[in-house]
């Protein structure tokens, strides 16, 4: 059974260089990765931001849904190893090291306004990142849920009922309103669920 899509040693390396930046030791499965643009539609102006794309599994699903990737597309990702990868396995769209917490201004650098952004997607370990990087990546997400906009993020099933999982929940839905959960994604290492929160 194939899991993976994306580059599995560098991931390993890049989990060894700042494991607390990483979800989980498997990068995101195929079937993970669908879940991301289940029901959303774009139209061409749209554009998809996805923090913390890895090595690109989730990238890659998205690559394949865009019309216009190289056009409707942004990734943010601080390790610089994992960027190297995405650039060279997707020339075409546009990435940026650095913070999420920095999202609006690598958007204002490619001219792109924020009410055009129709999908954040991420799979960063929010539940472990402390307090204050949260609230500043919550900060640059709540001037992007403009009416249409869906943030889809991950949380491992096994992580579930963690306080510090119930804690981001908490907080996600004070700021953002009611969460929607995916149905468990078996067919990823370990299990996960996609939380949606909607503009």
């Amino acid at each position: 059974m194939e899991f993976f899509s994306s580059e599995p040693l560098e991931f390993i390396k890049g989990t060894l260089r700042n494991p607390a930046a990483v979800g989980s030791i498997f990068p995101s499965s195929k079937y993970l990765s669908r879940e991301f643009t289940r029901y959303v539609r774009m139209d061409e102006d749209d554009v998809v931001v996805e923090l913390g794309p890895g090595t690109g599994p989730i990238t890659e699903h998205l690559y394949d849904w865009l019309d216009s990737p190289g056009d409707q597309y942004v990734g943010i990702e601080t390790d610089a190893g994992y960027v190297d990868v995405l650039r060279e396995r997707f020339p075409e769209m546009t990435f940026e090291q650095g913070s999420a917490a920095d999202t609006l201004e690598f958007l204002n650098a490619h001219d792109v306004e924020p009410e055009r952004v129709k999908l954040i997607a991420s799979a960063l370990p929010f539940a472990t990142l402390p307090d204050p990087v949260q609230d500043e990546i919550y900060e640059d997400i709540d001037r992007l849920m403009t009416p249409g906009t869906w943030f889809r993020t991950v949380q491992l099933a096994h992580a579930w009922p963690m306080e510090s999982a119930r804690r981001f929940r908490g907080r996600m839905e004070r700021r953002f309103g009611q969460m929607e959960r995916s149905r468990l994604v078996v067919r990823n290492l370990p299990p996960a669920y996609v939380l949606t929160w909607r503009g």
